[in-house]
């Protein structure tokens, strides 16, 4: 619209700002975001995934703990996991698993996976 030098469209009044999330889970969140990555590639998930265990074990108990604590239900499972993506075979087996845990790290206000509490 502003390259075609054409009216902006009038959209309302601009959203309020959402909820600040727990520097502890904005943490995990962007180190499950690089887990993520590395899998993607057909890596493991390296020291980052190590860390991001060690995170959700050591925040279990704290204000945040009922999200890491879900977070590191997810993340244990990925060493169980061999089965490759059959349409994307060059990811590592567990790479869903990662993308749900950052997913669940950001989104803390969300109900909880079943498999995660």
């Amino acid at each position: 619209m502003l390259l075609a030098r054409q009216d902006l469209l009038d959209l309302g009044p601009t959203p309020p700002p959402g909820q600040v999330i727990a520097p502890a889970l904005e943490r995990m969140y962007v180190m499950l975001v690089a887990v993520s990555e590395r899998m993607l590639g057909g890596h493991d998930g390296g020291q980052e995934l190590q860390l991001a265990l060690d995170g959700c074990a050591a925040g279990a108990d704290g204000p945040d703990g009922r999200v890491l604590r879900a977070t590191g239900g997810l993340l244990e499972q990925i060493e169980r996991r061999t089965d490759r993506d059959p349409l994307r075979q060059q990811r590592t087996p567990g790479f869903d698993l990662a993308v749900v845990a950052a997913t669940v790290a950001r989104t803390p206000d969300a109900p909880l996976p079943p498999l995660a509490r």
